[in-house]
């Protein structure tokens, strides 16, 4: 994914302005949530199935918010916010 930073300068302050091309990641997305069978997790012996991808700008976004995705025991939070704000980036239809 291609992320592009701008900056201005406006009325004695400095902007600096983050933006994610997350389109080919939207339809990589879409294309395993139509087209992976959601059972074939459960045959691995490993049981990891792929949930989703979040983008870093989201990752940023959440940070500035004062939450901290990557943090022990953030999941729960992350699954939710993903559920209720960005279930596009999910790579299943239910987690």
């Amino acid at each position: 994914m291609a992320r592009v930073s701008t900056d201005h300068f406006e009325h004695g302050k400095y902007h600096i302005q983050h933006t994610e091309d997350v389109e080919p990641l939207l339809d990589y997305l879409k294309e395993l949530r139509n087209n992976q069978d959601q059972q074939a997790y459960k045959a691995s012996p490993a049981r990891w199935r792929k949930i989703g991808e979040i983008p870093t700008i989201i990752i940023e976004k959440w940070l500035l918010e004062g939450f901290n995705a990557l943090a022990p025991g953030a999941g729960p939070e992350v699954i939710k916010r993903l559920e209720r704000d960005y279930p596009y980036l999910l790579a299943v239809p239910k987690i």
